[in-house]
């Protein structure tokens, strides 16, 4: 029993199944928890790879355009990203095989993908989606750090 003789409630969510997720735009499924599709995305920096790091960019306009996309991203819940154009708020799966640099394996989680997000007309960020979080892994201000 809590304050004044009421019962608590519990803020523990129901933990979802995984579920694979058609999006129109990716035209293959995205590996998501069913619970996060309507929550707004997490950011998380903690994995940028070295040599793809915002702080690598030399044109410091690529640092503002960052902290706007994070912001527009940030509006938005994970199925208006998903289900977005990729050149608009959305994004592009891209095979890791693609990639020119090395994805720690632990934060794949057994995906063979990344979700790459325009920033301008050549900068990308590129991410990994995990539950409502984005494991932010490479800013790539000139859009060569994968092959396509």
């Amino acid at each position: 029993m809590g304050l004044r003789g009421k019962k608590r409630k519990s803020l523990k969510k129901p933990v979802g199944e995984t579920k694979r997720t058609e999006t129109s735009h990716l035209k293959s499924s995205v590996a998501t928890s069913g619970s996060t599709l309507n929550e707004h995305p997490i950011f998380c920096l903690r994995h940028i790879v070295n040599g793809f790091c915002i702080n690598d960019c030399s044109d410091k306009s690529h640092g503002h355009s960052f902290a706007k996309k994070l912001r527009e991203l940030a509006q938005l819940d994970w199925k208006t990203i998903l289900n977005a154009p990729r050149d608009g708020q959305g994004c592009e799966k891209i095979d890791t095989s693609a990639l020119k640099f090395e994805v720690p394996p632990a934060l794949l989680k057994g995906q063979d993908f990344v979700l790459s997000f325009r920033i301008n007309q050549r900068s990308r960020l590129i991410g990994i989606k995990n539950g409502a979080t984005l494991q932010i892994i490479a800013v790539d201000p000139h859009h060569n750090a994968y092959d396509g």
